[in-house]
């Protein structure tokens, strides 16, 4: 009764909003931005019937976000935020349920409930952040280049008359950079192209957009030979470290890299360095140039920061440097950087963190997936596959810096954990924590985990890449890092559909030893590019058997170069077969079939001559032939692997006799020293948690056929059946009367 008269409230305020409409006047649908730090961010208002109100945020995504960035003049979004972000309004909420397509002129023209319907309180005002309208291009970095400005759905540039530090300085604030810049003039970064939308600019210095400052809008008799740039000031990085967290400290003023003297250079002020490299747990300061000594201009000396300043430079500092050396260039190490050790991929292995200077360990006590989770995202990843314990990826060596770490999941950085305190802890390195981290690619709308659309995951958004130049190099790369390490087929053209969202990269060289897609050249512009040009692979090495009665037999098919195939007989035999097994997950071996004895394929005869050893983990690394001319469906071979379990004759799903697959056909296990051990690792082995009950006397019925086991005795920690002591596969002194059996917890 509830949701019918919910039904009918909704469609009543839908049908007063028809009878009601819209009062046209003028500013009707106009959209604003309210809260955000800087102009282009904030709550979203819009302008209805005399009234600004807000948006709800159910249904508010990128796409709609667009359509609000643009309309206000900016060329895209970089993000939509909910849950009131940029603080709640007041007064009318105007729109609900908005599911805008991307492509719309206005808010306004996106799917909603109908103006003023809602279920929505202000605790869920929808905001957005949108790309700035003014950029720096051909620079090399984010804060130097050619100055080009957002208007009329078009990017421009700004002649230089008469152009100065000042002016600079204004771009450099709006660019979120505060410490003033280098004005350039003469195309000093380039040539722009397209309008050039303002002249005359003449800033007074505290205008926070360049738009607010005089200018004028007549540039017909100006070129492009006099595109202005900017450099802006206090850019920070760090040199001569093993990493992006250490180093000797150069600071970017006056279009130039230089360094800092190293009086009175303390932990202070290498702790608001390290924070403003978004390093937030501090960090050790080094003088004498630890680091090595630096070249060019000594910017500044005496620095003495309190500890709370957001730049260095906001930092008490002199910048007489004439009686200064290189010998006194300063550095600092920054607390709380996570690496990855000993794993056999980029996202797994020993997690070790860097403190005061040094690598160490963490201790296992208490690790789990909440723990990981933190641990794999403060790297870049999405999340946790598996926390390891036991020092799985190998002992560490030096300090075991944390202990007892205990993360809710929430947290975005290690250090943010509750933990027994830096340095403090009851461990040694047999105890070091592991992570394995969901790989930062994936494949979406394939058949299978081996071939679909490429997406990678950056900026905490998963996102596609353009297909310019994309080939089966690059794609042996992607299959590579995904755990398929026999090359695959690269696809343009959004073969596997188009995504949505970011396209990441585009220009991807990759020369195919690279471990990681992002370790191979590619541009980061992507700009023009669309996601009618998403990429897609195929990995080769999948296996599959078809045609059996179970996932445990069949027909065995090898999926190459975008397409399933068979596998000729000559010689096929055991061995073989059990290596497919194996790559299967069935670890103790199998039969071999030859002449399509579970029928014939279709399609490629991928491999044939196949003669592997036993010790490969893949068909593929087993020698073969490709040259399969001569071959013909009905010599298809197939497998029966040995080991799988089924219950038979109980009332439900979870109970019944124990049956065994092993040399193509089931047979039972004797009950003989049958206990709750044993049916554990049965019931494990079948996917249920544990075991209610062991059972015999076949107490589901008599089997049939062979038994398969018997004197079965596990203790209890096994994986699989097979792993338990017992008298050897077929050998017995019982009738099919004890029956073994078990019931398992759902």
């Amino acid at each position: 009764m509830f949701l019918i008269g919910l039904n009918i409230l909704t469609t009543l305020a839908a049908l007063l909003s028809a009878l009601l409409p819209l009062v046209y006047t003028q500013g009707n649908g106009e959209v604003r931005l309210v809260g955000g730090v800087r102009d282009q961010e904030g709550r979203t208002e819009i302008y209805l019937n005399g009234q600004w109100g807000t948006i709800c945020d159910d249904y508010w995504d990128n796409d709609d976000a667009t359509v609000a960035c643009r309309q206000l003049g900016y060329p895209s979004a970089e993000a939509a935020t909910s849950s009131a972000s940029f603080g709640q309004g007041t007064g009318q909420i105007w729109l609900d349920d908005v599911q805008c397509d991307g492509s719309e002129q206005n808010i306004l023209s996106c799917a909603n409930r109908g103006v003023g319907v809602h279920n929505c309180g202000h605790g869920e005002d929808a905001g957005v952040k949108c790309e700035s309208r003014l950029r720096l291009v051909n620079g090399g970095w984010n804060y130097r280049g050619r100055v080009e400005l957002f208007m009329n759905g078009e990017w421009g540039t700004v002649d230089e008359d008469p152009w100065d530090n000042t002016d600079a300085g204004v771009v450099c604030r709006e660019l979120g950079f505060s410490y003033g810049g280098i004005g350039y003039k003469g195309a000093h970064f380039g040539q722009g192209t397209g309008p050039i939308w303002i002249d005359e600019v003449n800033c007074q210095g505290q205008e926070t957009s360049l738009l607010q400052c005089p200018h004028q809008t007549d540039t017909s008799e100006d070129s492009h030979t006099e595109d202005v740039g900017v450099a802006c000031n206090g850019l920070l990085r760090l040199r001569g470290g093993r990493g992006p967290y250490e180093g000797r400290v150069e600071l970017f003023m006056n279009g130039e890299w230089g360094t800092v003297d190293d009086d009175p250079w303390d932990d202070t002020d290498a702790g608001v360095v390290c924070r403003r490299l978004r390093f937030l747990y501090g960090g050790t300061g080094y003088r004498g140039a630890h680091f090595g000594q630096g070249i060019g201009p000594i910017w500044i000396d005496d620095v003495n920061c309190e500890g709370n300043e957001n730049n260095l430079l906001g930092c008490p500092h002199s910048t007489n440097t004439q009686e200064d050396y290189h010998a006194e260039d300063v550095g600092v190490s920054c607390n709380g950087p996570l690496r990855l050790v000993d794993g056999t991929t980029d996202y797994e292995g020993r997690i070790e963190i860097f403190m005061n200077g040094a690598w160490g360990t963490i201790c296992d006590d208490s690790w789990d997936m909440a723990d990981a989770n933190v641990a794999c995202r403060q790297l870049g990843y999405t999340a946790a596959e598996a926390a390891n314990s036991s020092a799985s990826y190998g002992e560490g060596i030096g300090q075991i810096w944390l202990d007892d770490v205990v993360c809710s999941g929430s947290e975005e950085h290690i250090l943010a954990c509750g933990n027994r305190g830096v340095g403090e802890h009851n461990c040694g390195h047999h105890e070091d924590a592991g992570v394995r981290c969901a790989p930062p690619v994936r494949l979406v709308s394939g058949r299978g985990s081996y071939e679909g659309r490429v997406e990678v995951f950056m900026k905490g958004e998963w996102g596609t890449i353009d297909e310019d130049p994309w080939d089966d190099n690059d794609a042996t790369v992607v299959c590579r890092q995904l755990g398929f390490p026999f090359g695959g087929v690269g696809f343009k053209g959004a073969h596997f559909g188009q995504g949505t969202g970011p396209i990441w990269i585009d220009d991807v060289n990759c020369e195919g030893q690279e471990a990681n897609l992002l370790h191979c050249s590619h541009n980061t512009d992507t700009r023009e590019d669309s996601h009618a040009e998403d990429v897609g692979v195929a990995c080769n090495g999948p296996l599959r058997l078809v045609g059996g009665e179970g996932n445990y037999q069949g027909r065995v098919e090898l999926f190459m170069k975008g397409e399933w195939g068979t596998v000729d007989e000559d010689p096929w035999e055991d061995i073989d077969a059990g290596v497919v097994c194996r790559e299967l997950g069935f670890h103790y071996g199998g039969i071999g079939y030859k002449g399509a004895h579970f029928g014939q394929g279709t399609g490629p005869i991928w491999i044939d001559n196949v003669n592997c050893h036993s010790e490969e983990a893949k068909l593929i690394q087993c020698p073969y032939q490709t040259d399969t001319r001569e071959d013909s469906h009905a010599e298809d071979v197939g497998v029966s692997c040995n080991g799988p379990l089924r219950l038979v004759g109980g009332a439900n799903n979870n109970e019944g006799r124990v049956e065994i697959f092993i040399n193509g056909t089931w047979g039972t296990i004797c009950d003989d020293y049958w206990d709750n051990d044993d049916a554990n690792v049965a019931c494990r082995q079948l996917g249920y948690s544990s075991a209610e009950a062991a059972t015999s006397s076949a107490s589901y019925g008599q089997g049939t056929g062979q038994i398969w086991l018997d004197d079965v005795q596990c203790d209890g920690s096994e994986q699989n059946i097979l792993s338990c002591a017992n008298r050897g596969v077929g050998v017995h002194n019982c009738g099919h009367s004890e029956d073994a059996g078990v019931r398992c917890e759902f």
